[in-house]
């Protein structure tokens, strides 16, 4: 999925859900995995085309919270989360 993410003609951000980590038999491992195929999509588009320019805002303790401007519309994405707590900083 990450491979195609990349190659999308349009900017495509994946923010994790609880079955993406906090639900796993092995958080670790999920983490390790969501980190390493969906962090920071928006650095890895300029690594090759297609080529997007967002100026995209990191915040907060969790850098999957974003935000950017694009013609006049505030996008942003908020990782919340949910399932399971894995720790009582959650």
């Amino acid at each position: 999925a990450s491979a195609i993410l990349k190659k999308s003609p349009i900017p495509t951000f994946v923010l994790p859900g609880d079955n993406d980590i906090n639900d796993c038999d092995d958080h670790e491992h999920g983490e390790y995995m969501w980190k390493k195929y969906f962090h920071k999509p928006d650095e890895q588009w300029e690594e090759g085309p297609p080529k997007h320019k967002l100026d995209v805002t990191r915040w907060g303790v969790l850098d999957e919270s974003f935000s950017f401007l694009h013609k006049g519309v505030l996008y942003f994405g908020l990782n919340i989360v949910g399932g399971r707590p894995y720790s009582d900083r959650e």
